[in-house]
């Protein structure tokens, strides 16, 4: 089984009975946990969908993105993204 952590966020990968034991581990220690199983899935803004057949995953970060484009004003001076370049021999 493969855990990602994240914060307080937690993703398991692997056989479900293996998942399900180590959620009620948690739980019994911290308290009631959101689980979600399936082939696909919402975790920390990223659509997830897996294909066991092709042994494959799909990964989708247009929600993600889609709020990180554009600009923004700052308090940076003018300059902060100016380059120099100096030569020396």
């Amino acid at each position: 089984m493969n855990v990602l952590v994240y914060v307080d966020d937690l993703m398991f990968t692997g056989p479900e009975k293996e998942a399900n034991e180590t959620c009620d581990l948690i739980e019994a220690e911290f308290g009631d946990c959101k689980r979600r199983t399936g082939l696909e899935f919402d975790f920390l803004g990223m659509h997830f969908k897996i294909d066991n057949d092709k042994v494959s995953v799909k990964i989708d970060l247009s929600k993600t993105l889609e709020h990180t484009s554009g600009s923004s004003d700052t308090p940076a001076p003018n300059n902060i993204l100016a380059v120099t370049l100096m030569l020396t021999r």
